[in-house]
């Protein structure tokens, strides 16, 4: 559990994926379109609600230090498909600004 003052305005977007080529890809956030939320600087939940169905990029950003795409363990964005009336839980997420 990270501390909770590491937690304090956080905000995760939903970006947008870019296809660099046939094995990469990354993510691009507009602030003006993408769904966002808050993450709960007690427990670092986030959630968010009435979004469209499609491809999206985690996209976590802080105040001072900007925004971050979340990528895989294989330098891959973290893709996330949103269905539909589906609820995706992504577990547990590790990410540092350092």
């Amino acid at each position: 559990m990270p501390n909770s003052s590491d937690l304090n305005g956080l905000i995760v977007y939903l970006g947008d994926i870019i296809e660099l080529s046939n094995e990469f890809s990354g993510g691009f956030l507009d602030t003006s379109k993408a769904p966002f939320s808050y993450v709960d600087p007690i427990d670092g939940s986030f959630y968010f609600h009435d979004i469209k169905p499609g491809n999206y990029s985690l996209v976590i950003y802080e105040v001072v230090s900007g925004g971050m795409v979340y990528y895989d363990e294989s330098g891959n964005v973290l893709k996330i498909e949103v269905k539909e009336n589906n609820i995706i839980d992504l577990g547990e997420v590790y990410f540092s600004f350092d």
